[in-house]
């Protein structure tokens, strides 16, 4: 899942829309366009707009749980697609190859219809 936006001065910009500390939702965010960041509405860590990386301080809200879940998940930034704007639509880079990429060591093995464990064919 991806959350788009677009900078007050027109400029667009995409980042993952799940957190990295337990992967609930980004939207509802907030942006902040002095140093390109965006505030996770959960845990209150901010993440870089242009490389996803943890700015500042992480899991900081709510203050006892907050603590507790960035003692049990270590900092990890988030994934920034490209993202450009071309004939009046947004269009962010995706690998739509992703998912059997990851599941590819996973298959090997495991017979295929006709009998091939690579998943060739006769």
């Amino acid at each position: 899942a991806v959350l788009v936006g677009r900078y007050s001065n027109g400029k667009v910009w995409a980042i993952s829309a799940k957190n990295s500390a337990t992967g609930t939702e980004m939207f509802g965010g907030r942006v902040d366009e002095s140093d390109l960041t965006i505030r996770d509405p959960q845990w209150g860590t901010k993440y870089s707009l242009v490389n996803g990386e943890v700015v500042g301080k992480w899991c900081p809200s709510p203050p006892v749980l907050g603590a507790l879940i960035g003692a049990i998940f270590p900092p990890t930034g988030v994934w920034v697609p490209q993202v450009r704007e071309q004939g009046g639509y947004v269009e962010v880079l995706l690998d739509v190859n992703a998912k059997a990429e990851f599941e590819k060591k996973y298959w090997k093995g495991i017979l295929d219809a006709q009998g091939k464990a690579d998943g060739g064919y006769y």
